[in-house]
């Protein structure tokens, strides 16, 4: 979702917000999270479909853009609560990404 963001492709990528808010709501932000963020850009820092995972990119930054501009509302409400079983609101998971960008996580 954010290296769309970064590359100017938001449609259809909206489904990331709702994979955001489970994981915050069901698993937490965890020390555990925290020392795989890491691990895993540095894996997905060298392939070059993943921008967003490259050392000097702040994640929180995006995050934040993309609540404060609501980069993902349409689509979200267009076609991903379309997609859930268990529908969520645009508002519900954007707060959950909203508690992850304002953790310190990605800092």
């Amino acid at each position: 979702m954010i290296k769309k963001h970064l590359q100017g492709e938001i449609e259809c990528h909206s489904r990331h917000l709702y994979d955001i808010h489970k994981i915050v709501n069901c698993i937490g932000i965890t020390d555990e999270l925290e020392r795989l963020i890491p691990v895993v850009r540095t894996v997905r820092s060298e392939l070059p479909v993943c921008p967003s995972a490259k050392e000097d990119v702040r994640i929180t930054n995006i995050l934040k853009e993309i609540i404060e501009k609501q980069v993902y509302k349409s689509d979200y409400e267009n076609i991903t609560v379309g997609l859930l079983f268990v529908p969520e609101t645009y508002d519900t998971v954007i707060q959950s990404v909203k508690r992850l960008a304002d953790s310190g996580i990605w800092n």
